[in-house]
């Protein structure tokens, strides 16, 4: 099974660079304010599809921890993110949403720097390959500063039923 999601986390990265690469404007989009290179898997159906097993486990999850009956996602959801060189991070906010799930889609000697910075626990959070994240969509939190190198996130953003 391990190899399996390894697997299909490297198919998504592949598929969202191979998407992207149709669009003169690559991964600068305009979907999220804050971040501004993300795509919305649900515009490359081949990719969405590759990653629903994963969606579907991290939301099952979330919904067990948070004791939730379920999750609604918006049409944007999952979206991966996509931090290259470097960039600046994302400045401290709360997402509008109930939950957030954040999984990692690079290996941690794939980039420098990064994490998610929660300022009221003054903690970085770095995951590493294949790990993911969930936290109340109100909590502040921030993307940190990548210094080198490239990292992708895939987030998911949704709402109790």
């Amino acid at each position: 099974m391990v190899c399996y999601y390894f697997f299909m986390k490297f198919l998504v990265v592949a598929g969202c660079e191979d998407h992207v690469s149709q669009f003169p404007d690559g991964w600068n989009t305009d979907l999220y304010s804050l971040t501004k290179q993300d795509i919305a898997l649900k515009e490359a159906p081949e990719v969405y599809n590759l990653a629903r097993p994963m969606v579907s486990y991290m939301k099952k999850v979330a919904s067990t921890l948070y004791c939730v009956q379920g999750l609604k996602c918006d049409r944007n959801q999952p979206h991966v993110l996509k931090y290259a060189g470097d960039h600046r991070g994302v400045e401290l906010h709360h997402d509008k949403c109930d939950i957030t799930i954040n999984l990692m889609m690079s290996r941690s000697n794939s980039y420098g720097g990064g994490g998610t910075y929660f300022p009221d626990a003054s903690t970085n959070v770095r995951l590493e390959f294949g790990e993911f994240l969930l936290h109340p969509g109100s909590c502040v939190h921030g993307g940190s500063n990548i210094t080198s190198g490239t990292r992708y996130l895939m987030v998911i953003f949704a709402n109790a039923k």
